[in-house]
């Protein structure tokens, strides 16, 4: 029996899928980078998903 199958196991993980990580610095790529998604999304009729996720954000 080898070292890894001795440690192996099962991890259940929840996750909110509308929480961002954010950096504790937000460069001016990132945040064009973003702005493009947002803009994407808006005009692929995605705006309220995106609504979700600014309002999660916003309020942790």
């Amino acid at each position: 029996m080898e070292i890894h199958e001795l440690f192996r196991a099962s991890l259940e993980v929840i996750t909110d899928r509308h929480e961002l990580s954010i950096p504790p610095e937000v460069s001016m790529q990132a945040l064009k980078g973003y702005s493009i998604y947002a803009l994407k999304a808006v005009f692929n009729g995605h705006g309220d998903g995106l609504r979700e996720i600014v309002k999660k954000n916003l309020s942790s």
